[in-house]
Formats: structure tokens, C-alpha cells, sequence
């Protein structure tokens, strides 16, 4: 018979048991997701957004930049938001609300580079297509660089007084 401390126990079992439980006497897993700060998993790898809430995070993005007082000002922003596809509209390439609108062709609506390039590039002929859906590919990675939900953002640097702390 081994005779022990009621709190030695209670400690080795909690160490042993950490392990297999995470909700075991305050124990916490190592990756668990959290939106509201830049997590990473035990490997150092970003654990991305759910589609949902990136698509959720651009629309907002795109009401940001074209709604002011409740009314749209700029249309590109109605046909965006509130028809699917921008209602088979042709778009200008050139600004930020183009280059969401990009991604969402590709994200939401299920577009092919190939249609994306034609809906900003209209005069566009089969044989320099490939040139214009380059354009598009390379709008549709500039957002996910700046998208923070996605495996390829990259943070803005701190200054250098900020990095002291």
C-alpha cells in the first residue's frame, strides 16, 4: 500500500491526463483556432478561414469601399453584393473594388480564369487571352496576400520601436 498526499495524486494524474484531454483540471490543447488573433498550429503553420467567412470578410470589404450613408456609390458594389456573378456584367480592372471583385468571381461564384479575363477584358480575342487571365491571377493572389483568413497572408512589419517590446 502506497500512502500519498490527496494533492501529489491529483497532480501526477492531471499531468498524465493533460496528454489525452484538453478539458482536463484547465489543460488546453495545443492548436486550437481563434479568430480574433493571427494563430498557428504547433508547427508554425496559419490555420485558415473557413470559405464562408472569407468570402464574408471581402464583401464587407467591397460594402466599405462603395457604400456611404446606406446608398451605394458606386454601382459595381450593388452588382457585386447583391446579384450573383455581377449580374454578367462587364468590370474595369484598375482599384481595390476590382481586384475583390476578382476574387469573388473566382471564390464565390465558381468563375474560370478564363471567364474572369473576359468579364474584365471584353475586347479580348482567343489568342492573347492567356496574357489577361495572367492579370487576373496575378489580382487574385495580390488579395490573398492581404487577405488575413488565408494561408498566404503576410502580416505588415512593425516599426523597429514597436519590435523593442
Amino acid at each position: 500500500m502506497i500512502i500519498t498526499r490527496p494533492g501529489d495524486t491529483i497532480q501526477e494524474f492531471g499531468r498524465q491526463k493533460c496528454s489525452d484531454s484538453h478539458i482536463f483540471l484547465g489543460c488546453r490543447s495545443e492548436m486550437l483556432k481563434n479568430d480574433t488573433v493571427h494563430t498557428r498550429s504547433a508547427q508554425g503553420i496559419r490555420i485558415p478561414w473557413m470559405k464562408e467567412d472569407c468570402i464574408r470578410w471581402v464583401e464587407w470589404r467591397i460594402r466599405e469601399l462603395t457604400v456611404q450613408n446606406g446608398k451605394y456609390v458606386d454601382e459595381r458594389g450593388e452588382w457585386l453584393l447583391e446579384e450573383k456573378a455581377a449580374g454578367g456584367r462587364k468590370l474595369a480592372p484598375g482599384d481595390q473594388v476590382a481586384d475583390y471583385a476578382v476574387w469573388l468571381l473566382k471564390v464565390r461564384d465558381n468563375f474560370s480564369w478564363h471567364q474572369i479575363a473576359y468579364t474584365f477584358f471584353p475586347s479580348a480575342t482567343e489568342g492573347n487571352i492567356e496574357k489577361y487571365e495572367s492579370k487576373v491571377r496575378r489580382v487574385y493572389d495580390r488579395v490573398e496576400k492581404s487577405h488575413p483568413g488565408s494561408t498566404a497572408f503576410t502580416p505588415p512589419r512593425l516599426p523597429k520601436y514597436q519590435e523593442i517590446f
